[in-house]
């Protein structure tokens, strides 16, 4: 039997160590977090309960992973990302990016982790909470 295509998107930037570059993943092609999402979405009766379930299901699948960790940087009004891993020359620029607050993100990164000079390590985890009640509308709202 096909598997039904799930048909939910959230992206987040990522840095492919076999491509050496940035791109956007959308996290729900990540097959067992798609899994947990519908699972949780069918059994969750109140939005809160869901919230919970997903916060624990992103920490377990993108937290803390090599794969999924970048650095932001923050120096004269300028905000760049680089790997944590893998080509420590690969820079890319997202001050003028308009699909996600970099400004408020690294505002936020910088009240809760310690940072190196004007750098934060980050993960996609982290990506996703920033903007957590709005990924939860969606989710939610996509039933």
């Amino acid at each position: 039997m096909k598997r039904k295509k799930f048909e939910m998107e959230w992206f987040v930037y990522v840095y492919g160590l076999n491509c050496s570059g940035f791109r956007k993943m959308n996290i729900f092609n990540h097959f067992r977090f798609e899994e947990c999402t519908i699972k949780h979405l069918k059994e969750c009766s109140t939005k809160e309960e869901f919230a919970e379930r997903i916060s624990r299901e992103l920490f377990y699948y993108f937290g803390s992973k090599c794969e999924y960790e970048l650095i932001i940087t923050r120096k004269n009004y300028k905000i760049t990302l680089s790997p944590w891993m893998g080509n420590k020359e690969g820079i890319l620029d997202v001050t003028n990016d308009s699909n996600f607050d970099w400004n408020g993100f690294y505002e936020k990164m910088d009240q809760r982790y310690r940072k190196f000079e004007d750098s934060i390590k980050f993960d996609v985890n982290d990506q996703v909470k920033y903007g957590f009640e709005n990924f939860v509308d969606y989710c939610w709202n996509s039933k």
